[in-house]
């Protein structure tokens, strides 16, 4: 055998690992990559079983939280582990529907959060987290009626269960319950915007999203918005406690798991995601064309999909209410057909958006008078 052959998984270029896991080893270096994500930290690695103790923030305090690493789930039964010794087990790939016990699997989980994908040092990223929910308000620019309408909210998440808690993202905050992620919030000076888990159920003032079939979208505005709201909440909260008493995925990309479900992805689940990649280049593609083009050089808009991917830059840039400078600059050079709200309002793609997602970037393009088959910066009106 060639001792230089070299065997890798599917390409990831996930936060410095290029390739998906081959092995346990690679989901224990994965696991180092996610775990402030999963709001643990690691007190101890160690040989033998369990692989690792570990502390959970649970919203009161850090729970202990012994956790067996494995590739695949179902090797924790080959093994002949003890489940009754055992709180969570981290693997690559869920595959053991039946399992007793807490199961992150990390292929499904990295699909929702921030990407830093390797690049070539000294490139200019994304502005860190912040740690103050006063300091996000205020540096989005957001208006206090909006931020009373997310205390309103905020106090009623607690009210459901005084361990939930949210963490700071730079463009979001994410609920916990405490366990997994139910519900995103981000804002614009005058809506905010939430992702809730549905389960892949209906969900009574929820749009679902066609690209995430267990979660949807709602947009508040004011005080009766708000009381709508606020009831989703709850039947979000109930049904991702569910889902986690089952052992479901709960993930951005994930598909509703039944009784007789196996743990693979569906067909449909797949082309959800590969359409999704083809989506993230499009989006490079808007960069590529305004520079070679038109000579315009969208630097953050570059970084952006280069940090979030090019799904989630987009409905980070729809989600702003503010003017769009580079959308600006598109109508200026009468190129606003290579614009990412241009490729929003395609029919291509708009399985991947929610309903309000897609009226907001045909809007915008109005607003700027963008015609969809006409010429490029010519008045809608004319």
């Amino acid at each position: 055998m060639n001792a230089d052959k070299s065997v890798v998984g599917d390409l990831i270029n996930f936060r410095g690992l290029v390739y998906a896991p081959l092995n346990e080893n690679g989901v224990v270096f994965l696991f180092g990559k996610v775990v402030e994500d999963l709001n643990m930290y690691v007190e101890e690695v160690k040989p033998g079983f369990p692989d690792c103790i570990a502390r959970r923030f649970t919203g009161k305090g850090w729970e202990r939280v012994r956790v067996e690493f494995e590739h695949r789930s179902s090797a924790f039964q080959a093994h002949g582990h003890d489940a009754s010794g055992c709180d969570v087990i981290v693997c690559w790939e869920h595959d053991w529907p039946d399992c007793p016990i807490e199961v992150i699997e990390l292929r499904d989980l990295i699909k929702g959060l921030e990407n830093w994908p390797i690049e070539r040092p000294g490139a200019t990223g994304l502005a860190p987290e912040g740690d103050n929910v006063d300091a996000w308000f205020a540096g989005h620019g957001i208006r206090q009626e909006v931020r009373r309408l997310f205390d309103v909210l905020n106090e009623h998440i607690k009210s459901l269960d005084e361990a939930c808690f949210y963490t700071i993202g730079k463009t979001s905050l994410s609920f916990y319950c405490p366990e997994r992620v139910f519900l995103y919030v981000w804002s614009s000076k005058t809506v905010l915007s939430m992702s809730l888990f549905t389960r892949g159920e209906p969900l009574a003032g929820v749009s679902q999203y066609a690209g995430a079939t267990i979660w949807g979208g709602l947009s508040i505005r004011n005080e009766t918005e708000l009381r709508s709201a606020l009831l989703a909440i709850t039947e979000s909260y109930k049904r991702i406690k569910k889902a986690i008493a089952n052992n479901e995925r709960t993930g951005w990309y994930a598909s509703p798991m039944t009784d007789e479900a196996e743990p693979e992805q569906s067909k449909a689940q797949r082309d959800v995601g590969e359409l999704a990649a083809q989506f993230h280049e499009a989006m490079l593609d808007v960069y590529r064309r305004a520079s070679e083009e038109c000579g315009y050089t969208a630097t953050r808009f570059l970084n952006m999909v280069n940090k979030l991917g090019g799904l989630q830059a987009a409905k980070r840039l729809l989600s702003s209410s503010g003017p769009s400078q580079g959308l600006q600059t598109l109508k200026d050079l009468g190129r606003l057909d290579i614009s990412m709200e241009a490729l929003v309002i395609d029919p291509k793609w708009q399985s991947l958006f929610a309903e309000e997602e897609i009226a907001i970037a045909r809007r915008k393009l109005e607003d700027y008078g963008y015609r969809p088959g006409g010429r490029i910066g010519e008045d809608a009106t004319a």
